[in-house]
């Protein structure tokens, strides 16, 4: 579902920043191939406003 209603279970999990440049770039490249145009568009303004992307890293602690 879109309204943000749980589907499962909740999971215990980590979340840290990555910054390293080769995963910007693999994000980058996936927004891209999802949104297309639309990313483009939002990425120019965002390079106008000098806005910071900032990638998380989530993984599972089980």
């Amino acid at each position: 579902m879109v309204d943000g209603t749980l589907l499962g279970e909740w999971q215990p999990a980590n979340a840290i920043r990555d910054d390293t440049l080769e995963v910007q770039k693999h994000v980058r490249g996936l927004l891209s191939k999802k949104y297309g145009l639309a990313f483009h568009l939002f990425a120019l303004m965002g390079k106008m406003q000098k806005a910071k992307h900032t990638v998380l890293r989530v993984t599972l602690s089980r």
